[in-house]
């Protein structure tokens, strides 16, 4: 009866299920009820519905060193398609730390089912990926005075850790509609 029991999984609407056979990745599982070899199989679940990354009271200074206090977000989402090459490249991010060099700042974050959070800095771990610049670099980045690739490449934004990983955000920076969010930040729209 239990070995019966643990044949069956339920994955919900908006994931899909990672069916892995001793580590070995051997299919997607879409939502419902589905079947696994039990005690051999197990599954993980990846959400493939929007997430929003989102920076609350950043304190950063404009071109002409004005104060500004922003609320800065990112949405993004993993493709249904693309799941197993995102697990087989990927498997899960656990803990990503953004520096913010001039102000001494270190924001934690960790990805969850809702998607990226807060997170307390674990002691005895060190994050997946770092990503270091100064204030006024991150803000050259977010108003597009700057693109990633120039700032890395100057060496004023650095990443430490999985270089995959790096690449992944970078790309999903370059991605972000960012004249969209200016026009948002500064209040004007059209």
């Amino acid at each position: 009866l239990m070995l019966a029991f643990s044949s069956w999984f339920q994955v919900d609407q908006g994931e899909r299920g990672v069916v892995l056979r001793n580590g070995k990745l051997v299919r997607v599982s879409e939502p419902g009820l589905d079947f696994k070899t039990p005690f051999i199989d197990s599954v993980s679940t990846v959400s493939v519905r929007d997430h929003t990354f989102i920076f609350e009271n950043l304190e950063a200074y404009s071109y002409d060193q004005q104060p500004a206090t922003l609320r800065v977000s990112v949405t993004y989402r993993v493709p249904a398609a693309h799941v197993a090459e995102l697990y087989a490249e990927y498997g899960t991010i656990s803990n990503l730390q953004m520096r913010v060099l001039d102000a001494g700042l270190r924001l934690d974050f960790t990805l969850t089912e809702k998607g990226f959070r807060r997170a307390t800095p674990a002691a005895d771990r060190k994050p997946d990926l770092i990503i270091s610049a100064t204030t006024r670099d991150f803000m050259a980045l977010a108003l597009r005075e700057e693109d990633p690739d120039t700032l890395f490449f100057s060496r004023r934004l650095r990443m430490e850790g999985d270089t995959d990983l790096g690449l992944l955000v970078k790309n999903t920076l370059d991605a972000v509609d960012w004249d969209a969010l200016k026009a948002r930040l500064t209040g004007r729209h059209g």
